[in-house]
């Protein structure tokens, strides 16, 4: 029965090592037939087959020395060992990783090589002197001795096949994470980042969060009272800092109505008790003097809230003297933006 061994969860990197017996050993280790340097972390992914049987882990062989094979039955000379290494990848490596594609193609008798599409329609598609597995009727074979790539996208060098023969042959395609930000080191991506919902984050970058919202008034607020006082229709937003030390960026805009015998004068309130223009007389931001109707009007400002719990922005208005002010009216669309710095 074919055997697919084991495969870890998401994709990795697979190193395979070939040795050839002496006789006698029972254990595998260094450099192999190739000059490589057999090296695992972790024996759950490693698979070893001997003359292209799969041996049991923990029955047949053992991991428990580093970068070693032991336990084995007495080898025989020049019986060949196999032995495959995955490494998992995580997102915060950005060498050459792989993902894997299989290709079943049933021989119909006497081939001696294999391409062009398997069972499933599927392309057999790899490049030339390609590292692949190849096992037919579930028995792996040995790459430079039992088949060889040197054409791309063909199994090549095979003795003649039999009809009903199952051939399987697995490729890793390798590919880069070439736009991924290290975590350790940062980075910079080659293009745009969409994001749905808020942008979190430790401090080194320029905005931890942002929230906002737009709203048109269904309804008008006039005053004229020469205090500062909010309504439901005025500009409001909540955020909660990640950290007592961060700061909050405010931008909020809103259109307002004045005559000319008098200035509107605008401030924003932290949670309804703080007023952060600090009593200054012309507070965030004013408009009026000789001229009536409809001004745009726009407060920026930064405040440290020196808490992780949630802060409340609104948009206080009062008129310089007694006369009507008309802070919001209907129809009037305002928005509102916070952003946590850090």
């Amino acid at each position: 029965m074919a055997y697919i061994g084991k495969s870890p969860q998401g994709s990795g990197v697979r190193t395979r090592y070939y040795y050839t017996a002496a006789g006698g050993e029972t254990s595998i280790s260094g450099a192999d037939d190739n000059g490589r340097t057999l090296t695992f972390t972790d024996g759950e992914y490693v698979d070893v087959y001997l003359n292209g049987i799969l041996l049991v882990a923990g029955t047949d062989y053992g991991t428990g020395t580093t970068n070693t094979i032991n336990g084995l039955t007495a080898l025989t000379a020049s019986d060949i060992v196999e032995v495959v290494v995955y490494d998992i990848y995580s997102v915060a490596k950005i060498n050459s990783e792989a993902i894997r594609y299989r290709y079943y193609k049933t021989a119909s008798g006497g081939e001696t090589s294999i391409s062009g599409t398997d069972d499933s329609g599927a392309t057999i598609t790899f490049p030339a002197n390609a590292e692949i597995d190849v096992r037919v009727n579930g028995v792996s074979l040995v790459q430079g001795t039992d088949y060889n790539t040197t054409t791309a996208n063909t199994v090549g060098g095979l003795t003649a096949l039999t009809a009903g023969q199952v051939v399987e042959i697995v490729y890793f395609s390798s590919f880069l994470l070439s736009d991924t930000v290290s975590k350790a080191s940062g980075g910079t991506f080659g293009g745009n980042v969409n994001v749905s919902g808020n942008i979190t984050a430790t401090t080194g970058i320029g905005v931890v969060q942002v929230t906002s919202t737009q709203v048109t008034a269904t309804g008008s607020f006039s005053t004229a009272s020469t205090s500062y006082v909010t309504d439901s229709t005025m500009p409001t937003l909540n955020i909660t800092p990640s950290s007592a030390s961060s700061k909050i960026m405010i931008m909020f805009r809103i259109g307002m109505q004045h005559d000319d015998t008098g200035q509107i004068i605008n401030t924003i309130y932290r949670n309804s008790t703080t007023d952060l223009s600090n009593g200054n007389t012309y507070g965030l931001s004013f408009s009026g003097g000789s001229q009536t109707g409809w001004f745009n009007n726009i407060i920026t400002w930064v405040d440290a809230p020196t808490t992780v719990g949630e802060v409340r922005y609104t948009w206080y208005s009062r008129a310089e003297s007694p006369v009507n002010i008309t802070p919001v009216h209907v129809g009037t669309t305002w928005s509102a933006i916070l952003m946590e710095l850090p």
